[in-house]
């Protein structure tokens, strides 16, 4: 499985609509596409209300139940100027991101569609369903809560999820190593 994330709009409240809707054209309803990560102002537009789980199509028949945020345009783009002055107060020395919203919200608005959608799949199993929600939803809270208290996703936790079969003193072992080198 690749590890790619796609912003992508939906004429229906439906999540995954590549495969969940009939007459999906990438080229016209994928706004953007991005590999190994989900960027920032592409979560500005979403709020943990609006992380939902719904049945979607596989290939081949039956169905998979997967999640994803997905919001109304008009919403999901009304709330890009709260998140950026939220990020500015957070991050003052960092150079503005409005013209990369302005750049995102006009193709958003381009594409003459009802809702928005990250479909995120791909990247939520290359780092585990366990860890990657949680991280996702507290990303998404501090959105409207600048001051929620974050858990502790420290590098045990993070090793844990990836290895979830193995016993606590191999984790930690590897954590240990991971701290010394990289954490």
């Amino acid at each position: 499985m690749a590890n790619r994330t796609y912003l992508c709009t939906a004429s229906e409240r439906r999540i995954y609509p590549s495969s969940s809707e009939g007459g999906y054209k990438s080229k016209q309803h994928t706004i953007a596409t991005d590999a190994s990560a989900i960027p920032l102002l592409w979560m500005m537009l979403f709020r943990e209300s609006d992380v939902c789980e719904q049945q979607i199509p596989e290939h081949g028949g039956g169905t998979t139940s997967l999640s994803a945020p997905i919001a109304s345009t008009e919403v999901a783009l009304s709330r890009l100027p709260s998140s950026l002055a939220a990020f500015a107060s957070a991050f003052p020395e960092q150079r503005s991101l409005q013209p990369h919203a302005d750049m995102l919200a006009s193709a958003i608005s381009s594409a003459g569609r009802q809702y928005v959608t990250i479909e995120l799949v791909e990247l939520e199993y290359m780092i585990s369903p366990e860890y990657f929600w949680p991280l996702f939803r507290l990303c998404l809270r501090g959105f409207d809560d600048p001051n929620c208290s974050i858990p502790d996703f420290g590098p045990e936790n993070f090793l844990r999820s990836l290895f979830p079969s193995q016993e606590a003193a191999f984790v930690e072992r590897l954590a240990r190593v991971g701290h010394d080198i990289a954490f």
